[in-house]
């Protein structure tokens, strides 16, 4: 058995469509995703107190029990920031899946992370892994016009390379 059906869900600050196929209970499937909704909006997943928008575009994503098992499209994250202000990733991302050039890994969603504008120049890699776990690496580097503070707080990441760029990693789950 497998429930289909287009989906259109429209809010005051945002919206969201999609076709939706249900596989199982523990398995849905999105084509053509479509969304632009406040970073708010998406709470499970986004730290407490930031804002910003998300907007989505994937041809195909599929969660499993709630997490992405597949996915070819693009998110980005604009003019993110947190509530104090001082956040060391405030400004726009992009995040591509799949990564182009990306290793392969069985059961790991990859995809390529860029800055759109903001203090911090970044390029690196994103992988959700199914066990609801992440790992965010990548290189780092201020801006010219990047807050003092800010570029004394990436000297923590160690000496950086040629092109002043310092390497990252966070890893978590959720």
């Amino acid at each position: 058995l497998r429930l289909q059906a287009d989906i259109k869900v429209t809010r005051a600050d945002g919206f969201a469509q999609s076709q939706i196929a249900l596989r199982s209970s523990r398995s849905i499937a999105l084509q053509d995703l479509t969304a632009s909704l406040p970073l708010s909006a998406l709470a499970n997943v986004a730290p407490s107190g930031w804002t910003g928008t998300v907007n989505l575009k994937f041809a195909n994503l599929v969660l499993a029990d709630g997490w992405p098992s597949r996915a070819d499209g693009v998110a980005e994250i604009l003019n993110v920031s947190s509530a104090s202000g001082r956040s060391p990733i405030s400004g726009s991302y992009k995040i591509t899946f799949p990564a182009p050039n990306a290793e392969k890994k069985q059961n790991v969603v990859t995809g390529a992370i860029a800055d759109l504008g903001g203090p911090l120049q970044i390029s690196g890699t994103l992988e959700l892994r199914p066990e609801r776990g992440y790992l965010l690496q990548g290189l780092v580097a201020p801006r010219p016009d990047a807050p003092k503070n800010l570029v004394n707080q990436l000297q923590i990441l160690g000496p950086p390379d040629a092109q002043g760029r310092r390497p990252f990693s966070v890893e978590g789950s959720m």
